[in-house]
């Protein structure tokens, strides 16, 4: 802050920036979430099954 900011101001400025901050970081942690889960159901459809090897290559030349 500058010089001569009133020491209520101040306060409220850090308030704000303090609320914005853990808003901010709340959102991204629930992004971060969604992602995760979008991650966890693309792997487990499309894992290979048992016998994916077996038949791997088969009819190519």
């Amino acid at each position: 802050m500058p010089k001569g900011t009133p020491e209520a101001i101040a306060a409220k400025i850090t308030d704000v920036a303090h609320d914005t901050f853990i808003a901010g970081m709340h959102l991204a942690s629930l992004v971060a979430a969604g992602v995760a889960v979008v991650a966890v159901l693309v792997a487990f459809l499309t894992q290979r099954g048992a016998n994916a090897e077996a038949g791997a290559g088969a009819g190519h030349i």
